[in-house]
């Protein structure tokens, strides 16, 4: 027996079978929404990017529930934890997806979303837009944009930050008091100035002042406009957060201090030992990622205004309301003022030829002559002189005239003395003498000194012999 079945009958069953399965598909997508089966949460972004939106962005999010054997879209409740002056939500109220308004401010916003107990976090960073000319380096441009924004750090009249730029003694100190009246942890009162060299006209005037009256630089000239070094820096940060900061983030100083060597190169007799140490113990300034300190690298706009910006978000985090009475951690001494600004001319190496000399030949002494400091040296003289018999009685000696040396440069000069027998006014006879070289000596009445930032390394000695 046939059947036969209608063509139009067929096509209304397949077609309604398409709509019931289309049906039990959605019903199986959307089963997230009776949150059965749910073994946790996440939130994800609309696109592939990172969670990162410049100021008055947005960005869109997605909760999406974990069934175990695949991920589907769920209805959450949204709220900021964190952040929340930073940014809005829109759209999230029991919402598959969530909208995350931007404001003015840089920062980081964490969001959260929550369904049937369980709950997922995302942080959200805003980078606040540059209002510079100049790029900034991205590990410093946050900083950089929040101090602006609050006065404290500023750019220069054609519209560029200069992140790279040298800082000096004398904008350290401001930007330090600036940062106090901001948190309101100074009142930029000063009633004494002992400082001398920077007139009232000068923009670091009153900063100076300030550090003075307070006890924070006890110079009586303060050299505002030389290079500030990373060690001075942490000098200055040290005196007048130091103790504070360590005793808000319960640190042992004493400990901290009696540690050893934090820098491979700052140890432990180095003028900013303590204060580097402190820097590092509160996080405000950690050093290079080689284990150098660099305590006379000249520290820079971006480096300044990061580790500004550091300490103004530890007073935050901390609640600091004002800063211990008294001396702060005791630093090593005064930052040196002039030295950051000064040649330094010092004798790195002596050579004698020949080493054991003929009597009645010539001994040429060969040495090199260094500019350590950070400026250029004028004309000097140098002091070459000879111990005879290596008895203290220094007999012999000449000055010859060392011309200027730029700063990080070096200069060879040699003389020569003829070996001699006893009976010479100028002999050398057989025996074992010494040679001293001294950079920048003070040649009698006609002078010749370069000022320098060090003088105690000038000189240097070598011993050599005369045979018979």
């Amino acid at each position: 027996m046939s059947v036969k079945v209608d063509r139009k009958t067929v096509q209304m069953a397949a077609l309604s079978l398409v709509i019931a399965l289309g049906i039990v598909t959605y019903e199986t997508v959307t089963q997230a929404d009776s949150h059965d089966n749910l073994a946790g949460i996440r939130i994800i972004p609309n696109t592939a990017e990172e969670l990162t939106i410049n100021t008055g962005e947005s960005i869109r999010l997605t909760a999406e529930g974990d069934y175990t054997t695949m991920f589907a879209r769920i209805r959450a409740d949204w709220s900021i934890v964190e952040g929340g002056g930073l940014a809005q939500l829109s759209g999230c109220s029991h919402s598959k997806t969530c909208t995350v308004e931007a404001g003015s401010e840089g920062g980081a916003v964490t969001i959260q979303a929550e369904a049937n107990d369980f709950t997922a976090q995302a942080v959200v960073t805003i980078v606040a837009a540059s209002p510079f000319a100049d790029e900034l380096p991205g590990w410093a441009s946050e900083a950089i944009v929040r101090l602006n924004d609050l006065g404290i750090v500023q750019g220069y009249d054609d519209g560029r930050f200069g992140p790279g730029d040298p800082v000096t003694r004398g904008q350290i100190v401001t930007l330090l008091s600036r940062l106090l009246l901001h948190t309101g942890l100074d009142q930029g009162q000063w009633g004494s100035c002992d400082v001398t060299d920077v007139p009232v006209q000068h923009y670091a005037h009153d900063a100076v002042c300030i550090f003075s009256d307070r006890g924070w630089t006890t110079a009586t000239e303060f050299h505002p406009d030389d290079p500030a070094s990373r060690g001075m820096t942490a000098a200055f940060v040290n005196r007048v957060f130091g103790a504070t900061l360590a005793e808000a983030m319960n640190i042992d100083t004493e400990a901290v201090l009696g540690g050893g060597q934090i820098f491979d190169d700052v140890p432990e007799d180095h003028v900013f030992f303590a204060d580097t140490a402190i820097m590092n113990a509160t996080g405000i300034m950690t050093g290079y990622p080689n284990g150098d300190f660099g305590p006379d690298d000249n520290i820079d706009r971006a480096q300044t205004a990061v580790v500004i910006d550091r300490i103004l978000q530890r007073v935050e985090e901390l609640g600091i309301e004002q800063l211990l009475e008294g001396p702060q951690v005791v630093p090593g001494d005064e930052p040196p003022g002039p030295a950051a600004g000064l040649a330094d001319l010092t004798v790195t190496s002596i050579e004698v030829f020949p080493r054991i000399a003929a009597v009645g030949t010539d001994v040429t002494f060969t040495f090199q002559i260094a500019n350590e400091g950070r400026a250029d040296a004028a004309s000097s003289y140098t002091q070459v002189r000879i111990d005879r018999y290596n008895d203290g009685s220094w007999n012999m000696g000449v000055a010859p005239e060392t011309v200027g040396i730029a700063a990080g440069q070096e200069r060879q000069q040699s003389y020569t003395w003829r070996a001699q027998p006893a009976g010479n006014m100028h002999h050398l006879p057989a025996g074992t003498h010494k040679v001293e070289v001294c950079a920048n000596y003070a040649l009698g009445p006609f002078g010749g000194e370069v000022e320098e930032s060090n003088y105690e390394n000038n000189c240097q000695e070598l011993l050599f012999g005369v045979g018979g």
